[in-house]
């Protein structure tokens, strides 16, 4: 009796599930794998053919089942002729999202053959992502005009002709991707100079741009996107510049200046409206080739930035004042992260023995609030740079790849003693780039112990060879 009691739940039970809304349904379909949702059709009659119709059709290399002895090349053909067979049993009248990647080499004209069929589908979000080669993607993506998300990654564009004007000879005419909101790029090669610019500046709605990793000719990038909120460059352009950015609330920008050439100062500009911020070249300076930054943006303030992360070069001058102009503009910062730049070239201004407490001859240096000061490091000896500099919103201060010089010492130091609202500050030493031997580093570890604080922060300093 209790058995029976059992299964006439488990009916009522299947019954309620199966008497749900389609787009309920659907919603329980696109949230498991697609080789699960595939086997929904054999819990009944009234299941067989529910997936069919599912939104989303997402496949990776472990969406289905495949021999673990077979070679790559079956195990491909094995994928793809799966991915085939459940596109062409699907209704396919309408698909909002379809994602394809593989971890193999894969047949491209397979995949130009689904992207055909799914022209008429309506898709509107479309991810593709490949390891090995470039994918070509085919012109009939461009027939997408339901699109507003497009992610690719490792393949390759080539825009129509009528991206330049040129209308005849060319089986479609296209004037941009007109609902497109999010379009990220990662190890894309495109076959023209300005066909990154070309493409962004034809998505007029654009909300997200993630461009990483750009290949091929070095691309230009003129940027007019008035919706933009979410920003982010890392790689090589041959120039940069924005145009109509001032919506954005998020970039990340990780550039590599000695490859291209962009105005600093329009670029800060631009972005004068962020609430996060992160900019730094890993390696190589973005400030050296700047002659009068301070200078030209002493109005540009970040009235609404809560958190920066910036890469710099604190034993240079020049790149501490141009950190500090942009510190000091900050009257809302509640998160700081320096990551501190070291390049051989730009290190005229330390000395040989890093962070001596004394002169050869046995006297002190010029000290200042305690600490000792490099009589050549003209910034932190103008006091002018200080006027105005204010944390009072600070919580969060952060700084890693220290190498524990005079310069990013006095940095820290003032930091500490300028935020009175501070709670927790990570310091992260690089003890293997420093040569001075066990009594360099208590020093260091001495100094950073005895810096006066205003706060009551808890300040976390990383132990030798703990890194």
């Amino acid at each position: 009796m209790e058995e029976k009691l059992q299964i006439i739940q488990l009916e009522i039970e299947k019954d309620r599930i199966s008497s749900l809304p389609e787009q309920a349904i659907n919603k329980i379909l696109v949230r498991l794998s697609i080789k699960d949702a595939i086997r929904t059709s054999f819990l009944s009659r009234g299941w067989r053919y529910r997936w069919r119709s599912m939104p989303d059709l997402i496949f990776h290399s472990n969406s289905f089942s495949t021999p673990k002895d077979r070679k790559p090349s079956s195990l491909v053909r094995i994928y793809l002729s799966k991915v085939l067979q459940s596109l062409f049993l699907h209704k396919g009248n309408y698909i909002r999202r379809f994602e394809f990647s593989s971890r193999w080499k894969i047949i491209s004209s397979k995949v130009d053959m689904w992207l055909d069929h799914l022209v008429c589908a309506g898709v509107q979000e479309l991810k593709l992502a490949f390891t090995e080669e470039y994918y070509l993607i085919p012109s009939s993506v461009f027939r997408y005009d339901k699109l507003t998300t497009l992610d690719l990654k490792s393949c390759k564009i080539i825009l129509p002709v009528s991206f330049n004007g040129f209308r005849n000879d060319f089986p479609i005419t296209f004037d941009g991707f007109r609902n497109l909101t999010t379009l990220r790029l990662r190890s894309i090669t495109f076959e023209k100079y300005n066909a990154l610019e070309t493409l962004i500046n034809l998505c007029p709605l654009l909300e997200i741009l993630d461009v990483r990793n750009l290949l091929g000719y070095r691309q230009r990038l003129i940027l007019h996107a008035p919706n933009l909120q979410s920003l982010t460059i890392d790689g090589s352009l041959s120039y940069l510049c924005f145009k109509e950015t001032r919506t954005v609330t998020n970039a990340k920008l990780i550039l590599n200046p000695n490859e291209f050439f962009y105005d600093l100062t329009n670029v800060l500009n631009s972005l004068s409206m962020v609430h996060q911020l992160k900019f730094w070249s890993s390696g190589h300076s973005l400030f050296k080739e700047v002659v009068s930054f301070p200078l030209t943006t002493e109005n540009i303030k970040f009235n609404q930035l809560k958190k920066l992360f910036l890469g710099v070069n604190l034993d240079c001058s020049k790149e501490t004042a141009i950190a500090f102009c942009i510190l000091k503009n900050c009257p809302s910062l509640s998160h700081l992260q320096i990551y501190c730049e070291h390049l051989e070239e730009e290190e005229e201004e330390e000395e040989e023995d890093g962070i001596s407490l004394e002169e050869e001859d046995g006297t002190s240096l010029e000290e200042e609030d305690g600490i000792s000061l490099s009589t050549s490091n003209e910034f932190w000896n103008d006091q002018r740079n200080f006027s105005s500099s204010s944390f009072d919103n600070l919580k969060v201060f952060d700084i890693t790849n220290v190498h524990g010089s005079k310069s990013e010492l006095r940095f820290i130091k003032y930091i500490l003693g300028k935020a009175p609202l501070l709670k927790v500050s990570n310091i992260k030493i690089d003890w293997k780039t420093i040569a001075f031997g066990e009594r360099k580093m208590g020093d260091i570890l001495i100094q950073l112990l005895s810096f006066e604080r205003i706060s009551s922060a808890k300040v976390i300093i990383d132990e030798p060879g703990s890194n």
